[in-house]
C-alpha cells in the first residue's frame, strides 16, 4: 500500500459496519491496527491515549454529530477525518468539509470493502495539503520576518531597478523620513529631499550591466526636510526574480558630525577647564597635562611628562586601598575617591579624583584619564564640621554626643578592671539673671571662663563636657572608691566660687552638682545622666553643694512626673475650677471686683494647691492653653453675673510669663471678649515685675497692646522683684498690688510699714491705685486706711470661694 496506515480509528455505532471495514483491512492491509469508538465522548478517550493515523467517524452518533469533533479546518490537526453516512446529502458533506473532514463516504458494502484503498489515498492527500499550507504558512511568515527585519533597521534602506530608477522597496525608517517612495524614481525622490546630486543615478559607471555588481560607492547627504546627514552606501543585489538591483543603505551620521564638532569643543574645553586633568600611558607614564593641572600643582607639561602620577607624592591612602584602585583600573573599571597629594612647593592639598581607563577597539586599555579638583577648602570645612558635631562651640568642650560615646567606652572599660565611673552633673546658679542683666556676650565669656576651670580640675582621662545653657558634666574614670568623686566635687566647686573677673567686674558663682555612679547608680549612658541630674535638683532644692544620687530621689520624681500626666490631662477633663476673692474698696467698703484664682481638683488627690502645680504647668508649657481657660471662664462667669442682675464688677485674671511672651496675646484677649461679650472696661489682667522686666521694651508694646482694647493692667507682687521705677513710669499700668509678704508685718514692723507707705505714695504719684493683698487683721486694715490705700483683698473680708457663694456673698446671703 502506497502511504503505511499503522493505526485507524473507526468511530461507529453500528458494529456490523465496523466489522466490514476492519475485515477489509485485514485482508488487504493485515498490518494495520483497527481502534473502536461507538460515540463522541469514547472518540475523545481514545485519541486521548493514542493519536491515530486517521479517523473513520459516522456522521450521527449517539451523543452529537461528528461535526462537533472536527477541527474546523485547522492546519495543525494531527490526523485527517473522513465523515461517513447512509444517505447521499450534500448539504451534510458540504457542512463537514467546513467542519474539517477531508472526505466524506456514502456507506455500502463496496465502499467498505475498498475503505483501505481509499483511506491510503485520502491520508496521503491530506498530508500533501498539509505539508502545502505548512509552506505557504513559513513563506508568509518569511516574508514578514524579512520586512520587519528590514523596517527593524535604524537606516535609510531603500532597492532601485538600475535601469530605470525605480524605488522597488523602503524600509519603515525610510518613509519616516522621505514618505513612501515605493514606484517613484531614485532622481524624483532623492532630489528633493536631500543636498547634492545622487552619484548612483548620474554616474553609469555605477550602474552593473551583467550579473557582475559594479563598484560600490559611498558617499553622504544632507535632508533637507529635518537637516540630518546621512552616509549612503551602494551596492548591487540580486533581486528575487534573479535580476540585479542597486541596495542603498543610508545611515544617519548626524551624531558624528556633532560628535566632531563636540570633539573641537572638548579640546577646547579640556584646555579650559576648572579641573585638573591628567593622562597617562597604560604604563602609568604622564603624556598630558592641561593648564589647571599646572596651576594647582605648580608642575607644567614639560616637567610632568615621562614622570609617572607619583611626583605629587600622594599620601593618607592605605596599602589595600591603593591596590583597589589599581585593580579597578586595570580590569577596565572607574576610581573615584579622595587623595592628598604635595604641590611642587612642598605644600599638601586634598583632590577629588576620579580616574578612567580608555579602552581601544580591541577593548584594551590604550590610556589612563585623570580629573582631579581640589577640594582643601571643603575638607577644611568638613573637619570643622565634624569638630563641631563633637563639641561646644562656645567653650570648645565635648558635647553631648562625644560625652555618651566616651561614657559607653569607660563603662565597657570599667566592666572589665572592676574600677568605677562617676557622672558629676553640674549647673550655674543665678546664671539667667547674670545673664539677663550684663546681657548674653558677657554670659558666653563666662561660661567660657567657667569652661576653662572645669577642664583644669580633673585629669587629661576624665573628660568635660557641655550639655547646653549652663549646664556641665564631668566624667571621671577610673575611681577607686566613691569618696574619691566627691573629693573631686568639692574641688571643682571650690575653684568655681573663685571670684571671676571681667570688664572691670567681678562676679561670684555659686553651683548645684549631683553625682551618680556606675555601677551602683545605673549601667547605662542615659540612666546614669539622668540620675546624675535627679541628685543636682535635689541639691539645688537643698541649697547644699552636691548630692549623691539616692533611689528615694526618683521617687519624688516619679511623683512629679505623675504629678505631670495628670496635669496633662486635667483640662481636657474639666478638673479646673476657679475661685473667685473679692476686692474691697477701702474708702466705701463696697466690692468693687475680684480676683479669678485658678483649683484643680484632683479626682484621687483631692484639691492639689496651685503651688504644686502652677510652676510646673509654667515648666512643660501647658500654663498656655491652661491660662487660656482661666481667661475664658472668668470673663463668662462675669457675664453671668451681670444676667444675674449684680452690680457690676472688674474680673481680676493673672497671666502667666509665657502667656504674655507669647506674642499674640492682644488677639487673643480681644478674641475672648468678643465670643464672651463681656466689656473690655470689666476686665484687669495681672502681670508681676519679672515678667515685665525680662524685656521691658516687648513688654512695653504688649501692654500697650492691651491697653488699645480698653483693659486695665495691674502690677502684682510689686516691691519683691527688682523694677526700675524709670521704667515702671513708662508702663501703662492702672495699679499696683503690694505683696502680702510686706502687709503681713505692718503692725509690728516699722520698716515693713515704711516700705508699704512708699508703696501708695509711689503709685499716687504715678497717678495709678494701690492695692493691697493678703489683709487677714483689722489693724492690718486700719493701717491701709490710714496711708491712704485704695482697695484691698484677703481672709480679714473673704477668702477665695467658688463662684456660687461668691454670688451669695454678693447677695447678701
Amino acid at each position: 500500500m502506497p502511504v503505511d496506515l499503522s493505526q485507524v480509528l473507526i468511530v461507529e455505532d453500528d458494529t456490523a459496519h465496523i466489522e466490514a471495514i476492519a475485515r477489509a483491512f485485514a485482508r488487504i492491509s493485515p498490518d494495520t491496527r483497527i481502534l473502536r469508538a461507538g460515540s463522541l465522548a469514547e472518540y475523545r478517550q481514545a485519541i486521548a491515549l493514542d493519536s491515530p493515523d486517521i479517523v473513520l467517524m459516522d456522521l450521527n452518533l449517539p451523543d452529537g454529530r461528528a461535526t462537533e469533533a472536527l477541527s474546523n479546518g485547522r492546519v495543525d490537526q494531527p490526523f485527517p477525518v473522513m465523515i461517513m453516512t447512509a444517505h447521499g446529502d450534500e448539504t451534510r458533506a458540504v457542512e463537514a468539509m467546513k467542519a474539517g473532514a477531508i472526505d466524506y463516504l456514502v456507506k455500502s458494502p463496496e465502499t467498505f470493502a475498498t475503505m483501505p484503498q481509499t483511506t491510503a489515498r485520502a491520508l496521503r492527500e491530506w498530508r500533501l495539503r498539509r505539508d502545502r499550507e505548512r509552506m505557504e504558512v513559513e513563506l508568509r511568515d518569511t516574508s514578514e520576518r524579512l520586512t520587519a527585519v528590514m523596517d527593524s533597521i535604524p537606516s535609510l534602506i531603500y532597492v532601485a531597478d538600475p535601469e530605470t530608477f525605480e524605488i522597488l522597496f523602503i524600509n519603515a525608517y525610510g518613509r519616516a523620513i522621505w514618505g513612501d517612495i515605493t514606484g517613484q524614481t531614485c532622481w524624483q525622490s532623492l532630489q528633493t529631499n536631500q543636498t547634492g546630486p545622487c552619484p548612483f543615478c548620474t554616474n553609469d559607471q555605477l550602474l552593473p550591466r551583467s550579473e557582475k555588481p559594479g563598484q560600490n560607492v559611498v558617499w553622504e547627504f544632507q535632508n533637507t526636510r529635518d537637516g540630518r546627514w546621512y552616509e549612503c552606501r551602494d551596492q548591487a543585489i540580486r533581486w528575487s526574480d534573479g535580476r540585479w538591483v542597486r541596495m542603498e543603505i543610508a545611515t544617519d551620521i548626524t551624531e558624528r558630525k556633532l560628535a566632531e564638532e563636540e570633539l573641537r569643543k572638548l579640546s577646547l574645553a579640556v584646555e579650559q577647564s576648572p579641573a585638573a586633568v591628567l593622562i597617562t600611558d597604560p604604563a602609568g607614564t604622564v603624556e598630558y597635562v592641561n593648564p589647571k593641572f599646572t596651576r594647582v600643582t605648580g608642575y607644567t607639561l614639560e616637567e610632568a611628562q615621562a614622570r609617572t602620577p607619583s611626583l605629587l607624592k600622594s599620601e593618607g591612602m592605605s596599602e589595600e586601598a591603593y591596590r583597589d584602585l589599581l585593580d579597578r583600573l586595570t580590569s577596565g573599571e572607574e576610581w573615584h575617591g579622595e587623595i592628598r597629594s604635595r604641590r611642587k612647593n612642598g605644600s599638601r592639598f586634598w583632590e577629588l579624583a576620579s580616574i578612567s581607563p580608555v579602552l581601544g577597539a580591541d577593548g584594551a586599555i590604550t590610556h589612563f584619564v585623570a580629573v582631579k579638583e581640589d577640594i582643601s577648602d571643603r575638607k577644611d570645612y568638613e573637619a570643622q564640621l565634624e569638630y563641631l558635631s563633637t563639641h561646644d562651640e562656645l567653650t570648645g568642650l565635648a558635647n553631648r554626643a562625644l560625652l555618651s560615646d566616651r561614657l559607653e567606652q569607660s563603662i565597657h572599660y570599667a566592666q572589665r578592671s572592676e574600677r568605677q565611673v562617676a557622672v558629676l552633673l553640674l549647673d550655674l546658679d543665678r546664671f539667667k539673671f547674670i545673664n539677663d542683666s550684663l546681657g548674653h556676650d558677657f554670659g558666653d565669656r563666662l561660661l567660657c571662663e567657667v569652661a576653662r576651670r572645669l577642664a583644669e580640675s580633673v585629669r587629661e582621662a576624665d573628660t568635660v563636657a557641655r550639655l547646653g545653657g549652663d549646664e556641665f558634666v564631668l566624667l571621671l574614670t577610673e575611681l577607686a572608691g566613691t569618696k574619691d568623686a566627691g573629693l573631686v566635687a568639692n574641688k571643682i566647686l571650690r575653684q568655681l566660687a573663685e571670684p571671676y573677673r571681667l570688664d572691670g567686674r567681678e562676679i561670684t558663682l555659686t553651683a548645684s552638682l549631683g553625682i551618680s555612679l556606675y555601677p551602683r547608680d545605673g549601667l547605662d549612658v542615659a540612666t546614669l545622666i539622668r540620675n546624675a541630674d535627679t541628685a543636682m535638683y535635689q541639691s539645688k532644692r537643698e541649697s547644699s553643694t552636691f548630692s549623691y544620687y539616692a533611689t528615694e530621689m526618683n521617687q519624688k520624681v516619679l511623683a512629679t512626673l505623675e504629678l505631670e500626666g495628670g496635669l496633662r490631662n486635667a483640662l481636657e477633663r474639666r478638673e479646673f475650677c476657679l475661685h473667685y476673692q473679692p476686692q474691697v474698696d477701702l474708702a466705701s467698703g463696697r466690692v468693687i471686683g475680684c480676683e479669678a484664682l485658678l483649683r484643680w481638683l484632683h479626682p484621687q488627690k483631692g484639691m492639689i494647691s496651685p503651688d504644686d502645680f502652677i510652676p510646673l504647668a509654667e515648666e512643660t508649657g501647658l500654663i498656655t492653653p491652661i491660662g487660656a481657660w482661666v481667661l475664658d471662664e472668668a470673663c463668662r462667669q462675669a457675664i453671668a453675673w451681670q444676667k444675674a442682675g449684680l452690680p457690676e464688677l472688674r474680673m481680676a485674671v493673672n497671666l502667666s510669663a509665657r502667656q504674655f511672651r507669647k506674642g499674640d496675646l492682644p488677639q487673643q484677649v480681644r478674641k475672648t471678649l468678643y465670643q464672651t461679650g463681656l466689656a473690655a472696661d470689666r476686665l484687669e489682667l495681672e502681670l508681676t515685675e519679672s515678667m515685665v522686666m525680662d524685656d521691658p521694651v516687648g513688654a512695653k508694646q504688649t501692654m500697650q497692646g492691651l491697653k488699645d482694647l480698653g483693659i486695665s493692667l495691674s502690677l502684682d507682687d510689686f516691691g519683691t522683684g527688682y523694677s526700675s521705677l524709670n521704667y515702671l513710669r513708662r508702663f501703662p499700668v492702672d495699679s499696683l498690688k503690694i505683696d502680702r509678704s510686706f502687709i503681713r508685718d505692718v503692725v509690728i514692723d516699722p520698716s515693713g510699714a515704711s516700705v508699704v507707705n512708699s508703696i501708695v505714695d509711689i503709685a499716687h504719684n504715678l497717678r495709678i491705685a494701690a492695692v493691697a493683698e493678703g489683709v487677714e487683721t483689722r489693724e492690718q486694715l486700719d493701717f491701709l486706711v490710714g496711708c491712704g490705700c485704695d482697695s484691698y483683698q484677703g481672709f480679714f473680708f473673704s477668702k477665695p470661694i467658688p463662684a456660687d457663694d461668691f454670688t451669695r456673698l454678693l447677695r447678701g446671703e
